[in-house]
This record gives structure tokens, sequence and C-alpha cells, in this order.
């Protein structure tokens, strides 16, 4: 006999699904003493042998789902972006102004924060002057915007915005 690891109903030994509950995993019930055992074709408490249908033809264990991960991609044969034909023109010299960070942080705290509203500004009005200089829409008051982003909390803000900006103009 066969028992249901599901529900625990008795099954025939040829039963490829359990009558109940429609299960396909079963444990074994000695014939001889009534044990109910999982695995091996002899019973482990008086050792009689399973019914020869059972050995012979045991329940396959669920199969696993098989998912294939494996992609083909063939990378020399996806299109090749054109090369830019549009050269940005050079920064201007009011850009190339650098700051080292250690000197900016030093007066920013000597200065307590007043330096990076100033440095805010400042970075706003160079890019607003680049912006005019490559035939963009300059005169944004980027300055401004960064200032009052800045005075407000929310300096974080405008170092993403100048960011953005930036890589705009990089591009």
């Amino acid at each position: 006999m066969k028992v249901c690891k599901f529900c625990g109903t008795e099954n025939q030994d040829s039963a490829t699904v359990c009558s109940s509950c429609g299960g396909n995993e079963f444990k074994h019930k000695c014939g001889n003493c009534g044990t109910v055992f999982e695995d091996g074709n002899f019973c482990p408490k008086c050792g009689t042998p399973l019914p020869s249908n059972r050995a012979a033809d045991p329940t396959p264990p669920p199969a696993e789902p098989h998912v294939n991960y494996t992609y083909n991609y063939n990378y020399a044969e996806q299109p090749q972006p054109a090369a830019a034909s549009y050269q940005a023109p050079p920064l201007p010299a009011e850009m190339l102004q650098t700051t080292s960070i250690a000197v900016a942080i030093l007066l920013t705290i000597v200065t307590c924060g007043i330096y990076g509203w100033y440095w805010l500004y400042v970075s706003g009005e160079a890019l607003d002057q680049y912006a005019v200089s490559t035939g963009g829409m300059g005169g944004g008051h980027l300055g401004i915007l960064y200032l009052l982003l800045g005075l407000f909390g929310f300096s974080i803000v405008s170092y993403a915005l100048m960011q953005s900006e930036l890589n705009k103009y990089a591009a």
C-alpha cells in the first residue's frame, strides 16, 4: 500500500496520484506489520519486501522546473551609434578656475556655510554663461536657484541639478 504524504490517504501500489487529493508523493505502508516508511524496498521494522510492482516501478519524484537563463547575444551585429559631428566649444576661463576641495570645505566650515552658498551661486552663474556661449538657453539665473535651494537646506538638489547641467554640456 501507498500512503499519500499530503493527506494520509491509503492508495493502491499501482497508483501514481492520490485518489483523494491528487498528490503525487507517497510513503510506503508495510502489508505485514503496518509500518509507514519513506524510502527503500523493504520494511525497516520487519524486513518484508514491498510488492514487486512497487519495487520495479517507483513513483518518480516531481520534476524540478527547468529555467534556462542562457541568452545568446551577438554584439557584433548590434548597430553602432554614429559618431557625433557636434563638437562643444571649450569651457570659458571662469569655469576652469578650480578651488581645492579641502580649501572649499575649510572655507565653508570657517564661514559657517556662507562660502558654500557663495560657491553654489558662482557655479550656477558660470553654467549660465557657458549655456549662452554655446548658443543654449542661458540667462535662467541658475546661480539664484542654486543659492535659494542651498539656503533652504536643499543643497544636495543643487548639486544634482549642477551635475545634470554639466552632463548636458559634456555630451
